[in-house]
């Protein structure tokens, strides 16, 4: 049986109160909610970005101080509002704009330090509750079908061949979850663009189809990351001149031991070694999976202080 996900929560504040968002999203961290702010989200449709987190969260969290919200500011608590998300209002100076209050649960902060309101930001998040996720009647059916194919692929002798099987799994494993999946001719400067998925729920959690390009990779631990690291900041660049909203990175290799790409991926950009992909695929947990990495992704690179 699997762990529920964590609570997924957006954070909205005008610019003058980005210090602000930054530490009510660390104090969500420390309440295990993974939290999303508009200033590390990625992509180049910011508007079509901020539109998805707020569909994909759990509850909305709003920054309000002195001054009147922005036009910004009052669409995104507007359109939480209309989509029936428990809004928290964390009001940071004296006034709060009337026509909210009777919409919002409100949270005043006198000392300006969101810290100081820890209790009771912790009893809204103890009230909320994710939305249902369903359980597909055939996961453990997919996972045994997967599993085999991944054991045969490694007896596969060629490496052309391994990888050519492994992009035919991963659009099996698509389209078996109902996702339309368009393969791309490997030639030219797109050749390594494998595949371009549709999904309803991922275009509608994330504004466009998914390019996925898949990878098997063989030598030593350190050339398998360097390899996958600069097919990933390949990939990054592709999504950001395309139309698409999101890459996926899917990778098998003939190491015996697990290796992570988290520290490399971006929002643009992210990494699946396959059998993770199986799994998240088999749960129905592949979007919440891919929201979880993204805001991890987002997160990373502004610790690192890198524009998305």
């Amino acid at each position: 049986m699997t762990s529920p996900r964590p609570l997924r929560c957006f954070i909205a504040s005008n610019a003058a109160a980005g210090d602000e968002a930054a530490r009510t999203a660390e104090l969500l961290r420390e309440l295990e909610v993974d939290a999303y702010r508009t200033d590390i989200l990625g992509g180049q449709d910011i508007g079509g970005e901020i539109v998805a987190a707020i569909r994909a969260a759990d509850f909305i969290c709003v920054i309000l101080g002195d001054g009147s919200p922005s036009p910004n500011l009052a669409f995104e608590v507007g359109l939480a509002i209309g989509l029936g998300k428990p809004v928290l209002a964390l009001a940071i100076g004296p006034n709060v704009p009337f026509d909210l209050m009777s919409n919002l649960q409100i949270v005043r902060v006198p000392t300006g330090d969101v810290a100081s309101v820890r209790r009771d930001i912790a009893r809204f998040v103890r009230h909320v509750r994710p939305r249902p996720e369903a359980t597909p009647a055939a996961g453990e059916q997919l996972t045994a079908w997967a599993d085999a194919e991944l054991d045969q692929l490694k007896e596969t002798p060629s490496a052309g061949e391994r990888e050519k099987r492994l992009v035919e799994l991963v659009a099996k494993l698509f389209e078996r979850q109902g996702s339309e999946v368009l393969s791309e001719a490997r030639e030219g400067p797109r050749a390594r663009l494998d595949l371009l998925v549709w999904s309803d729920p991922l275009v509608a959690e994330f504004g466009g189809p998914l390019i996925v390009e898949c990878r098997y990779y063989g030598g030593g631990s350190g050339s398998v990351i360097a390899n996958a690291r600069h097919a990933l900041e390949q990939l990054g660049s592709y999504v950001a001149q395309s139309s698409a909203r999101l890459g996926l990175l899917v990778f098998d290799h003939d190491r015996p031991t697990e290796l992570s790409l988290a520290q490399h991926e971006t929002p643009e950009a992210l990494a699946f070694f396959v059998r993770d992909l199986v799994s998240a695929v088999a749960a129905d947990s592949l979007t919440d999976e891919i929201w979880r990495r993204r805001a991890r992704a987002g997160r990373l690179q502004a610790d690192r202080g890198e524009g998305s």
